[in-house]
């Protein structure tokens, strides 16, 4: 299956390329940590997310321990953490600061873990 990605650095930077990813989740599961640990750290906790993006739902993952270890916030991935609620529940109060997601971040255009 071919997949868009997008890594979301707590910079600023954003990196989009398109991936083939096996169509068997046992097989793509490698690959997919490979990526994740090298955008948030093989040593560090990546938090699964799912999120609605672009009409659809997405999987993303975060650095789940980059609130105590002060990282930076990263704007797009928090934007695109929030939308879910924005699209589903846009009369719920709320803030998007609340909770952001601080430091890297990787975005896959659809449904990748099973």
């Amino acid at each position: 299956m071919k997949v868009h990605v997008m890594i979301m650095r707590a910079d600023g930077l954003v990196l989009q390329k398109d991936i083939e990813l096996d169509d068997d989740g046992k097989k793509r599961a490698p690959t997919i940590r490979s990526m994740v640990d090298e955008v948030i750290g093989k040593d560090n906790y990546a938090e699964h997310v799912t999120v609605f993006w672009n009409g659809k739902y997405c999987d993303m993952f975060v650095d789940e321990e980059g609130h105590p270890k002060g990282l930076e916030i990263n704007m797009l991935a928090t934007a695109i953490y929030w939308n879910n609620v924005l699209v589903h529940q846009p009369d719920k109060p709320h803030d998007i600061m609340d909770h952001p997601i601080m430091g890297n971040a990787i975005l896959f255009g659809d449904r990748v873990v099973t």
